[in-house]
């Protein structure tokens, strides 16, 4: 089978939020899952007792082998700063850069 056939044995179908791609093999009848780079970018707050550093910095969520981003029961969110620090932050005091 050549590429351009290979191509179209595949029926891929975005989801809504572009973070992962389904696709439907026809020839083995199985689903793949393939994810699309989507860098989910935010603004930290903080507040009072936030370390000085953090204030106003720019992150990325953390995402799963699924695309969705890590959330805690209470709100909380997994970023990752610019300096390569993984903390969890209160999800209310991120805003989305656009």
């Amino acid at each position: 089978m050549d590429k351009g056939a290979d191509f179209l044995a595949f029926n891929k179908k975005i989801s809504r939020n572009g973070a992962d791609a389904h696709r439907y093999d026809f020839n083995s009848h199985e689903f793949r899952y393939d994810l699309v780079v989507d860098l989910m970018e935010y603004t930290y707050l903080g507040d009072k007792l936030t370390d000085p550093k953090l204030k106003k910095a720019i992150c990325c969520a953390v995402k799963r082998a699924d695309g969705k981003c890590i959330r805690g029961r209470n709100g909380s969110m997994l970023v990752e700063f610019d300096r390569g620090e993984k903390v969890v932050v209160m999800g209310r005091l991120l805003r989305k850069v656009k």
